[in-house]
């Protein structure tokens, strides 16, 4: 059966009324973004509680394993016909597991590749993050007697470069580091998707540091927050670590509609 969220999830990738001129973006109440290039004809959600990026032509990439992150990536899959983009372990241990059909295997990369999987006009960069990964077979598979943790390789995060240039940066779960500074003199991120919820991942100051000092996008929507007792920071507490900088925060409002 597919989950409510894998049919939330369909719906905003197929879904016009929440589609947006090329560079837009919003958000819905599992933070997902949703980013239309070119005339529309090109979709990409993100979803922050899947932690999967799928366009909608269509591919998914995976920036890291667990439960609460990628459960419903099996069905996703499944639903969209979509092509998975993960490491190279994570791939490897998909297929082999059988967690997904390996009869359309996914694309093995690594941190510093690019794919293309909706042909040239959309690039997908595959850059570092700095958290823990590992493939929890038990929630697929409850008869799995194996080990309980797979080998699910490096967390990473995406730089997703449209058409026209816009450049989207989802941090995946990290905390700040220093390539993120590498990360922006390459990329140049117009828009940066950062987690502040803290305990697990970046807090909100230093979330502030890494976009004040090393990303230094136009625009940042916070994200991985809330959800939880242990993340319960909220992104007036970014605005009020980012001071004066000049760094536009979004606070994404469900069904409304972004533009850049």
């Amino acid at each position: 059966m597919i989950s409510a969220r894998v049919q939330r999830l369909h719906q905003v990738v197929d879904a016009a009324d929440i589609a947006i001129e090329r560079g837009g973006a919003d958000a819905d109440e599992a933070h997902q973004v949703r980013v239309a290039a070119a005339e529309g004809a090109v979709a990409v959600a993100l979803d922050q509680l899947l932690h999967t990026l799928v366009l909608a032509a269509p591919a998914a990439a995976v920036e890291r394993f667990y439960r609460d992150h990628t459960f419903d990536l099996p069905a996703l899959a499944k639903l969209t016909g979509a092509t998975i983009v993960a490491n190279y372990e994570l791939a490897s241990s998909l297929v082999a597991t059988g967690v997904v059909d390996g009869a359309k295997a996914p694309v093995a990369m690594n941190k510093g590749g690019t794919v293309s999987p909706l042909g040239s006009g959309i690039k997908v960069h595959m850059v570092p993050a700095e958290h823990s990964s590992s493939l929890e077979l038990s929630i697929y598979k409850p008869d799995w007697t194996g080990p309980r943790f797979l080998e699910a390789g490096a967390a990473v995060g995406f730089v997703i470069e449209f058409e026209n240039g816009f450049k989207i940066y989802h941090t995946g779960d990290t905390d700040v580091f220093p390539g993120m500074a590498l990360i922006g003199r390459l990329h140049k991120p117009d828009l940066a998707l950062v987690c502040i919820g803290g305990h697990y991942t970046m807090d909100p100051e230093h979330a502030a540091f890494a976009l004040r000092e090393y990303l230094k996008p136009k625009h940042v929507i916070p994200m991985h927050y809330g959800t939880y007792p242990v993340i319960n920071r909220t992104p007036a507490e970014l605005k009020a670590a980012l001071g004066n900088s000049p760094i536009k925060v979004i606070e994404a409002k469900p069904g409304e509609p972004l533009r850049f």
